[in-house]
């Protein structure tokens, strides 16, 4: 058995929870959810559907096969007070103005906190899942988050050793491409979002040499300048497919690189039938916009 140690920053409130909802608590189960929807993300883009499945089952397990991937977080006791009192997400992207938005709230883990977690590989594919699992973390720390809301850029984390670095925004960008560039992409109609499927945006202010100064800024401008305005031209009050409780094919991130400097990350599904309209609407609003584009294609 190996064990990989690796240190998680906390860089917007993270909403978790176990039994008790209107508690916080760091969960291990929570943790391995989110990290089997990345590695669906990337393998999805050159994996038909059942050898997908059979990968997935292999590196972290099924029913029928145990995983290849065991997970202790070390510290779970973070705090959720500031300032003395319970800390709270206003889970309208950080609106707690007037009584409309600031009731929409959960206890939460405030930034700027780290914790740890050992991941045991267990034999006998133990190098085949190490890189399969550092690819994962990748994923998750450049483009995802955990927890609850972490589609509308709660729960964003970055994870030592693997988040992308860069001076500007054009810069992150090239390296984001670089990086994405080994992997094997084909074309998918598949009815969820993956690397073949899915357009990466990185936004953020024209100003300010491109980034912003807080993630509390930096979630202010995506929400009150992007998300709110792109639901305005649209005309709906919500972005989903289907029923009300259907996964959004928007996703809304808040990154930050080495200088503590804030910019936007936005993954959108090429299959929702509003993508167009929604691309065209972003292009035109107040932001530096880079698209990430896989050099594979």
């Amino acid at each position: 058995m190996r064990k990989i140690t690796l240190s998680f920053e906390i860089i917007t409130p993270l909403i978790m929870s176990g039994a008790d909802r209107y508690d916080v608590e760091l969960r291990e189960q929570s943790l391995k959810g989110i990290l089997r929807w990345w590695f669906r993300f990337y393998k999805g883009a050159e994996l038909d559907l059942e050898e997908l499945k059979e990968k997935e089952s292999e590196i972290w397990g099924s029913q029928e096969v145990a995983s290849k991937i065991k997970i202790t977080i070390k510290n779970k006791k973070l705090s959720s007070k500031k300032n003395g009192k319970d800390y709270y997400a206003y889970l309208c992207m950080n609106d707690d103005r007037g009584d409309r938005y600031s009731r929409i709230k959960r206890r939460a883990f405030h930034e700027n906190q780290k914790f740890s977690i050992d991941f045991y590989l267990l034999p006998p594919l133990k190098e085949k899942v190490r890189k399969e699992l550092e690819t994962t973390l990748f994923f998750l720390s450049n483009l995802g988050g955990l927890g609850a809301r972490w589609r509308r850029g709660f729960g964003s984390v970055i994870i030592d050793n693997y988040h992308i670095d860069g001076k500007n925004i054009e810069e992150i960008k090239n390296n984001l491409t670089s990086r994405l560039k080994p992997f094997s992409i084909s074309s998918s109609n598949r009815d969820f979002m993956n690397l073949s499927n899915t357009s990466i945006f990185l936004l953020a202010p024209k100003e300010k040499e491109n980034f912003w100064y807080s993630w509390k800024e930096a979630m202010n401008k995506l929400r009150d300048d992007f998300y709110r305005k792109l639901k305005g031209e649209l005309g709906v009050n919500k972005i989903g497919i289907g029923s009300p409780r259907a996964v959004s094919p928007l996703i809304i991130q808040i990154k930050r690189n080495k200088a503590n400097l804030y910019y936007g990350v936005i993954l959108i599904w090429q299959k929702w039938e509003r993508y167009e309209e929604c691309v065209g609407i972003m292009q035109k609003l107040d932001f530096e916009i880079k698209e990430v584009k896989n050099e594979s294609d």
